[in-house]
Parts: C-alpha cells; structure tokens; sequence
C-alpha cells in the first residue's frame, strides 16, 4: 500500500467520524469476511480480535502474539480497498514504549484506526489505574501522530464489561469519567461495550465529550437499531466477535445436524462457489 493510498484512507475515515450519519463499522476475521463487508457496501471495516483469535485456533485477550495479529490483520488491509480499524486490544504490551510499538507495526501494516481496551488481559480484565491507562492511550496517540497517516483512536473502557458487581449507575459514572479522561489524553472516540438500554446510551452521549462508540449485538444480546442509536447520539457502533460467533455457530449446528440426523439441510442457504469465485477473481 502506497503511502499517499493510506492518507486518502484515513483522511476519509476521519470524515466518517464527523458527518451527520452514525457510522456503522462491521468486523472481519479474515480476507474473506472482509471481502464479503466489503462488497455489501460498507465504507470502512473493522477486525475483531476474537474472531481472528478463534479462527487461528487461540482464545482471545492476547493469547496469541502481537506479531500474529498484526499479520492476519495485514492480510486483511492488503485486500480490501477501504479503511480498514484494528483491534489491537490492550496494546499487546505491559507498558507505554510497548504500546506504542504495537500501534507503529499496525500502522506500518496499513491500518488507518485501532483500537485499545483499558483492561488488563493477563490480570483477569481487571482495569488499568486511569492514569496509566492514559498513559497507553498518550503512547499509542503519539505513535500514531508520529507516523504522520491520519489515524482514528478509539479508547475501549470496559466498567460494564468487567464490573458486574457494581450497579448501573456506578458503572455509567465510571465509563464517564474515563471516557473523559482518556479523550483527553487523545483518544479521538470512546468505546462502551455492553450497553443496550437507551437510557444509559443517552447518558453517554450527552456527558463524553468525544464520539462514542457502542456495539450493535454482544453475548447473545441484540443492541438496539441503528436509527435510534443515531437518535441517541451515538456516532460509531461496531459488532465485536458477534459476527464471527454467529457464523461459529451455523457450523456447529450443521455438524450437530449431519451426525445427530444425517440430513444436510444448510446446503440450501450455502452460497455458490460460482459466487465466491467471482468476489475473489475481481480483486
């Protein structure tokens, strides 16, 4: 990739973070994914850590190497032809210097945004102290401003991922106050996994001052439509593994129906290799 092709690239996914419209980013595993997202229409596409994890056989939380996941996301960038966002979970590293590597590799692999979670993978998701979380998210901004490719970061805060013992409204004072926090320290969009109910969403977007990020489906749970997240003010909603898990699971219901009935029913809903031959020949 060229590197005026991947100023054009982040400089228009920049924009697509500003417009009046929510940007809808879908998740991809793999080429093929990301061909097929590609080809429904959507302008830019997203990774997913825990889909590329599954599919190259690991669990995810960074149990598989930086290097892994830079290459499967590289694969990715070299053959689709819009943006492409990386999820390069915690930074792959225990401290600043090793985040901001990380976001270098990821940069120089083509991506044009990433994001970075604030908790930590090898301590039971606890979360980072604020402060040094800011600190990886300054690490990987400076990374990324240094590299000189308009870049998007966005900053994952997980209260309501990793802290079901506290209540409703602990967990949205704490997303508040590190989202904050760590739009100051230069994250250009804040990430909020695991809300669904509107009310909370609203509280989100009114009292983080940057573009806030929501997913779409999570842990068997279908988000709220596009169209009122927009009413709600949220700008970006992603779909984490759900995508992935979702397509994981139609191949364990046909495996379940081949050896439990001998019947081959999926084949009905199956695409055609004429189809798939023809994505793959035009690229």
């Amino acid at each position: 990739m060229s590197a005026y092709t991947q100023q054009a690239k982040g400089k228009a996914f920049i924009k697509m973070h500003q417009g009046p419209s929510l940007l809808l980013l879908p998740n991809a595993w793999d080429i093929g994914s990301a061909l097929m997202l590609q080809q429904a229409g959507f302008p830019a596409i997203a990774t997913t850590s825990a889909g590329i994890a599954y599919a190259l056989g690991f669990p995810d939380n960074e149990r598989m190497s930086r290097s892994q996941m830079i290459e499967a996301v590289e694969r990715i960038v070299k053959r689709v032809e819009v943006p492409v966002t990386a999820d390069l979970e915690a930074g792959y590293g225990r401290t600043p210097n090793a985040v901001a590597e990380t976001f270098r590799q990821a940069i120089l692999a083509g991506v044009v945004g990433g994001n970075i979670e604030d908790s930590d993978p090898h301590m039971s998701g606890i979360l980072f102290d604020t402060d040094e979380a800011c600190e990886r998210i300054r690490a990987a901004r400076e990374a990324a401003d240094a590299s000189g490719i308009p870049f998007i970061l966005n900053a994952r805060t997980d209260p309501f991922l990793r802290h079901p013992q506290l209540s409703r409204n602990a967990k949205l004072a704490e997303a508040i106050r590190r989202g904050n926090a760590y739009h100051e320290a230069g994250a250009d969009c804040i990430f909020v996994p695991n809300v669904a109910d509107a009310e909370t969403i609203k509280h989100l977007t009114a009292e983080i001052a940057a573009p806030v990020n929501v997913l779409g489906a999570f842990s068997g749970t279908a988000g709220l439509p596009v169209h009122t997240l927009l009413d709600l003010g949220v700008r970006r909603v992603t779909l984490g593994g759900s995508l992935a898990l979702a397509s994981l699971a139609l191949i364990r219901r046909v495996a379940q129906e081949i050896q439990h009935h001998g019947t081959f029913s999926y084949v009905e809903q199956a695409l055609s290799n004429r189809e798939m031959n023809a994505l793959f020949a035009t690229l």
